[in-house]
């Protein structure tokens, strides 16, 4: 059985894996400092970053050994992204509401980049059947509540930070999620040729009959072990007696499905 992490696109993964989570840990580190810095930082600003850089480090070791965790690590990683972005939006947000002295447009944290690459990362990670839907369940999240809010107070809107909100979180993320959900049928289109082609090379490989591999293929199998002259291969001839009787006394039918027996049986012997 070859290992999950011998893939070529788990490997890939891994890596992403790996870049993602040493960069928001060193990213939350540099935060941490830099709010330490300013007396005034709101409690929620000085929370999240140190518990990001705790995350994140944890997460790396957890994946340097169980690489084979990788899928396990995408979910806790992108609920632990949401989470670091939905709650400082939605903390400022109340504050807005409840305080009429603060205005969302002055408290608010750049959260658009954040926003994006959230809803980026499920291109990468999430199986494509799903990621469409998951994009447009993070926009509602994330970006509904902070469109809402700047619709409900026009004089905030009218500012050049609430015209650059609106801008990012409606036509931009739209035009964000159309690519996605572009990138997502090309997916299947890939998928479809991928299972075509193997259907093809399969049909190309195997006897319509017995299923096992036919001589074409049996010879590409002993090339193969010809070049790995380091290892030791062994090889089984067999025949099968009197088959030439089968065929004569049961018919082409009877040999055939004597035939398929046989190959079944061999087939489950060395399996």
């Amino acid at each position: 059985m070859i290992p999950l992490t011998a893939n070529p696109i788990n490997m890939l993964k891994l890596q992403a894996i790996r870049l993602i989570l040493a960069v928001m840990g060193v990213g939350g580190a540099l935060m941490m400092v830099l709010h330490g810095m300013n007396p005034q930082t709101p409690p929620i600003s000085q929370v999240i970053p140190p518990l990001t850089a705790i995350v994140c480090a944890g997460l790396l070791v957890y994946l340097s050994r169980y690489p084979q965790s990788s899928q396990r690590i995408i979910h806790i990683l992108l609920a632990w992204s949401l989470t670091i972005i939905v709650l400082p939006e939605y903390y400022f947000l109340l504050t807005a509401i409840l305080d009429p002295r603060q205005r969302l447009i002055d408290i608010l944290p750049p959260l658009a980049p954040g926003i994006f690459l959230l809803t980026s990362y499920t291109i990468v990670f999430l199986n494509p059947y799903a990621f469409l839907h998951v994009t447009l369940s993070l926009w509602a999240i994330m970006a509904g509540p902070i469109v809402f809010y700047l619709l409900w107070h026009p004089q905030e809107l009218a500012t050049p930070r609430g015209l650059d909100l609106m801008v990012a979180l409606l036509p931009a993320m739209g035009m964000n999620i159309g690519l996605i959900s572009l990138y997502s049928r090309l997916q299947d289109t890939i998928r479809q040729f991928d299972h075509e082609r193997f259907s093809l090379k399969e049909a190309s490989e195997r006897d319509a009959l017995t299923g096992i591999y036919n001589r074409q293929a049996g010879e590409q199998i002993l090339q193969g072990f010809m070049g790995q002259m380091d290892q030791t291969v062994g090889l089984i001839l067999c025949d099968i007696d009197h088959f030439k009787q089968v065929n004569d006394r049961h018919g082409h039918l009877g040999g055939r499905s004597r035939d398929s027996i046989d190959s079944e049986m061999l087939a489950n012997s060395f399996a």
